[in-house]
């Protein structure tokens, strides 16, 4: 198993190698300070795993991950980046596998890895790991999933309490202003937060 992980702080890419320092043995690590070393290192040897930073100098994390969508399909694609950066996360919705929010909690980190080694492992003709690596999803985590359907449960939940569960998982967020921001909802300006989206429900509502 070949991970690639990309940030340009060295102080991140020592911790992730220190987080995962037990693993040594069994997955083959490298680590790049930016986008374009990152391209050279995918472009020289088969690599299973890129997990990548999404601010960075020059080439984002998001530009990364169309070039690597396009050149090198099969790699899997996860980002690990911060919870504000909205705008890089709708660039990145169709090319990632998964989105991670920093800081990420180490037993998490770790889950993700194991399943896309997993999902590797099951996969060994080379076309359909072209295939696999092609889809385009941006996966919730499940603890997300499970806090929304306790919110929406309580008859006492607004929408403030929605979105402070959507606020929590930068994927999800990207996805529901990707939506709220299509032609279907007819909203009158650039809708660039989550709680601007209770101003557009609310609308709809009056609207009905």
């Amino acid at each position: 198993m070949k991970l690639l992980f990309v940030d340009d702080e060295p102080n991140v890419l020592r911790g992730l190698e220190r987080l995962l320092f037990q693993y040594a043995d069994d997955w083959d690590m490298q680590f790049s300070g930016s986008g374009e070393d990152a391209l050279r290192v995918l472009d020289g040897e088969a690599i299973d795993v890129l997990i990548t930073d999404m601010r960075m100098p020059g080439m984002d994390g998001a530009r990364l991950l169309e070039i690597v969508h396009e050149k090198h399909p099969r790699v899997a694609r996860v980002v690990l980046s911060g919870h504000t950066e909205l705008e890089a996360a709708l660039r990145a919705l169709p090319v990632a596998h998964q989105f991670l929010s920093k800081p990420c909690p180490a037993e998490l980190l770790r889950a993700v890895l194991e399943r896309a080694a997993r999902s590797q492992a099951l996969v060994q003709d080379p076309a359909l790991q072209q295939i696999v690596g092609g889809l385009a999803a941006l996966p919730a985590r499940p603890k997300v999933f499970f806090e929304l359907n306790q919110v929406l449960a309580n008859e006492k939940s607004g929408a403030k309490d929605v979105a402070n569960v959507i606020e929590s998982d930068v994927g999800i967020s990207a996805k529901v202003l990707h939506l709220v921001n299509t032609a279907f909802f007819g909203a009158s300006a650039q809708i660039n937060g989550i709680r601007s989206t209770n101003r557009v429900a609310d609308g709809m509502g009056k609207a009905c």
